[in-house]
């Protein structure tokens, strides 16, 4: 076994899903694959078609928190426009994860940065 097997595998498998999930009317995502000489080994997540799985998601990892409604809401931050796409309910610090629209990359909030550039 090795990397370019591994790949070729990723992309027959993720093309043989296909009909399945227009079958069930379910998606499938593939995670990392990990190989040795042995075996491959990978997960795959499963979520209805049409189901924003990161939105149910955050949700559910927030439901108890006051940002629990919060997901998608835009923010302006550091002259870039922010969107919280993410709730890491086991960081006590930084739980709030957001997307910026331009740089296409995520940061970490408090909850009290959060409460106040939400306020503005």
């Amino acid at each position: 076994m090795n990397r370019q097997l591994c790949k070729t595998l990723r992309t027959d498998i993720e093309n043989a899903l296909k009909s399945v999930e227009s079958k069930h009317g379910v998606q499938f995502k593939l995670g990392a694959m990990r190989f040795d000489d042995v075996e491959i080994n990978f997960k795959v997540n499963t979520v209805h078609a049409g189901d924003d799985g990161e939105k149910s998601k955050f949700e559910k990892d927030a439901r108890f928190t006051p940002f629990a409604n919060m997901y998608g809401r835009e923010f302006t931050h550091s002259f870039d426009t922010w969107k919280i796409v993410g709730y890491s309910p086991r960081s006590t610090k930084y739980p709030i994860i957001a997307e910026s629209a331009s740089l296409n990359k995520k940061m970490k909030f408090t909850p009290d940065i959060l409460r106040l550039l939400i306020e503005k």
